[in-house]
């Protein structure tokens, strides 16, 4: 899914360039793509910096419309200040429909209440929120789910207990990269450690 992004070309670069963006809380940019020269632009920083505090901002794909011309583009890369931690220049590539693009999509874990392991009283511990997906750019899923049917505490959920939609696969080398386990709260073992 895609949102809109405000981004407007600049004519200048340079430190003294950069400087007087910042100072007009905007900070520079570039867009590459494989079949266009870079494009130096700016960004409102009060935008960047609100989406950057309610979502990830790598690999988010913005529409954009630079002198007329409407098209996609990815965000690759964010630099911050390293002092005020505020966002000082970000990368974007230019991409299309058919563009195959790496993607953290979210993932949702449903039918937790026909886990036997939680009803006991087990927690479900994430290690992934999102994990890292290959797919055209008009096919990017919203989100992928784990069914949490029949799962046990001490279970782990792995990547290939996801179903993933046609045209989509994961970026990972290792089929077996860890999602979530089931681990025993410390209520469960209290409780189990009175009883005995």
């Amino acid at each position: 899914m895609s949102v809109d992004l405000v981004i407007t070309k600049r004519e200048s670069c340079g430190t003294r360039a950069s400087k007087k963006m910042r100072h007009d809380n905007c900070i520079p940019g570039v867009i590459y793509g494989k079949d266009c020269e870079p494009i130096l632009v700016q960004v409102d920083k009060k935008n960047i910096t609100q989406f950057c505090k309610t979502t990830s901002f790598i690999g988010q794909i913005f529409d954009v419309n630079i002198d007329g011309k409407k098209f996609k583009v990815i965000s690759r890369d964010i630099q911050y200040n390293v002092v005020t931690d505020e966002p000082i220049h970000a990368d974007f590539q230019k991409i299309s429909k058919d563009t195959t693009v790496k993607v953290a999509i979210p993932v949702e874990f449903i039918n937790e209440d026909k886990s036997p392991g939680i009803k006991r009283g087990g927690v479900l511990n994430v290690v992934l929120y999102k994990v890292d997906c290959m797919c055209k750019v008009d096919s990017i899923p919203e989100k992928l789910h784990i069914d949490m049917t029949g799962r046990e505490i001490g279970d782990s959920c792995h990547i290939d207990m996801i179903k993933l939609p046609n045209g989509v696969t994961f970026a990972y080398k290792d089929k077996n990269v860890v999602v979530a386990t089931i681990v025993m709260s410390k209520a469960v073992v209290n409780t189990e450690a009175t009883a005995a």
